[in-house]
């Protein structure tokens, strides 16, 4: 039998690059997940590009194309005003302000993809000791406005239903005044990150995940890899189709002289013969494989749809929490299951969530900024930045921050 650590794909961690194996395996055939990424963008002279500010800082870059999104001109300038503002925090940290052993190249970038809620950021790269020497950077520090939240280790590709695609929360970490959410830790010496989200009126954009929802979800998702097995062979459909080739070749025979189109049907009827006699003798092989196939996908349809039918009425309306590890040793209970559901203390245990889309949506203004989420992320282990980034941690004003998030 196939292990299904054998259908899930080797991706590498978003944050830091090392290999992992994703929670749960992608289906190509559903679709590609496709993110909003600043950095893709080729850097234009945009509103809100501006030059260095001083030793250790590269000019400001902008995208924010205004006429993609008809953002008016007001419009424009309370964003500019507001990314303006969450740079001025940062440069308020003296380890930022004046960088030592590495370049900072600040980035605005928007808008979209929402229509009812302007979403956009601020993005700094860190290049050690310079850009000109590193060429590649690490995407230091970020600033969502109105973005869908960011968070997990990856996602849960596939797992979703009519309210989207479910995620899993990463550690929490200490709490924040005014935030609604602190994910992570930063390290003074270690890779590390912290993700810290502020919301109007403290009203958090996740859902909780029940127990019944996810397992319903999981049975729809190997349902999904069980019916993309076809249940014909390239034989049959071959065979199926023999009658409109026929019909071809004897339209060939009224369009040619009669000679060079007894020529040419041979040819065609001999590659016929062969063809079917090749895909004929592989025909026990494919029907074989379908089958194994089939039989790979619904055991773990079975045995989620069991699992559904044995839960009580409290444990249907119950959060639901994952393992992060596929296979968690020692503590899976169904061997093979691909994000079982373990209790609230289960080591490693992430509870599971979806975006809350109404946070988004029926706003009285665009402006309105309904969630803003920082992320640090030391994903280098240049002592220098490792330093400047913990004491952002510690020294940035997370109050002023949290005020950004009711300003109209």
């Amino acid at each position: 039998m196939l292990a299904f650590e054998e259908m899930m794909p080797v991706i590498r961690h978003p944050r830091f690059g090392f290999p992992m194996r994703s929670i749960v395996p992608i289906i190509a055939a559903v679709g590609v997940l496709v993110s909003f990424d600043p950095r893709a963008i080729t850097a234009q002279r945009y509103p809100g590009s501006a030059p260095s500010r001083g030793p250790g800082w590269l000019p400001r870059t902008s995208d924010l194309s205004a006429a993609a999104y008809k953002v008016t001109k007001a419009e424009l300038t309370a964003v500019l005003d507001r990314l303006t503002e969450i740079e001025r925090l940062f440069v308020q940290v003296d380890e930022l302000a004046r960088p030592v052993g590495f370049e900072i190249e600040p980035k605005f970038y928007g808008f979209g993809p929402m229509e009812s809620v302007l979403s956009y950021g601020y993005f700094a790269m860190f290049y050690v000791p310079s850009k000109k020497i590193a060429g590649e950077g690490s995407d230091c520090i970020s600033v969502r406005v109105n973005h869908l939240p960011v968070l997990g280790i990856n996602g849960m590709a596939g797992y979703r239903d009519d309210r989207g695609e479910f995620v899993f929360e990463d550690p929490r970490g200490d709490p924040i005044p005014g935030a609604t959410h602190v994910w992570g830790h930063v390290s003074p010496t270690e890779r590390s990150s912290v993700d810290v989200m502020f919301t109007s009126g403290n009203v958090s954009p996740l859902e909780p995940v029940t127990r019944e929802r996810f397992q319903r979800a999981k049975v729809a998702f190997f349902e999904a890899f069980r019916s993309s097995v076809p249940r014909e062979t390239p034989y049959d459909r071959w065979m199926a189709e023999a009658p409109r080739r026929k019909a071809d070749r004897e339209g060939l025979r009224a369009t040619l002289p009669p000679a060079q189109a007894a020529a040419l049907l041979k040819t065609l009827e001999d590659a016929e013969r062969d063809a079917t006699a090749s895909l004929k003798a592989a025909d026990a092989a494919d029907r074989a494989e379908n089958a194994r196939l089939i039989e790979v996908y619904t055991r773990p349809v079975e045995r989620a749809r069991a699992q559904l039918a044995a839960m009580g009425p409290a444990d249907r309306v119950a959060p639901a929490w994952i393992e992060r590890r596929a296979e968690p040793p020692g503590v899976n209970p169904f061997p093979g299951d691909l994000a079982p559901l373990v209790t609230p203390e289960t080591p490693l245990a992430a509870r599971v969530v979806v975006p809350r889309l109404e946070m988004y949506q029926g706003q009285r203004s665009r402006l309105n900024p309904r969630v803003i989420q920082v992320q640090l992320i030391i994903s280098c282990q240049a002592p220098a930045v490792q330093r400047a980034m913990f004491q952002a941690y510690h020294k940035l004003d997370w109050a002023a921050l949290a005020r950004l998030v009711e300003a109209r």
